[in-house]
C-alpha cells in the first residue's frame, strides 16, 4: 500500500495535491492510502486499470 503523502500529497486542502498523486499512480505499488485529510486535485488523474 502506497501513501499518497510519502509521494508529496499534504492533504491540508491548500495545497494542490494532483501532481503528488499522479506521482502516486505511476510508481506506487497500485494500492493508494490516503491518511485522514483534504486532498486537493485540480486536474485529471489517469488511473490505467491494468
Amino acid at each position: 500500500m502506497s501513501n499518497v503523502k510519502n509521494f508529496g500529497a499534504t492533504g491540508d486542502g491548500i495545497s494542490d495535491d494532483t501532481e503528488a498523486i499522479r506521482h502516486a499512480v505511476r510508481e506506487g505499488d497500485h494500492v493508494l492510502h490516503f491518511p485522514p485529510g483534504t486532498y486537493r486535485i485540480t486536474g485529471t488523474i489517469e488511473i490505467p486499470l491494468e
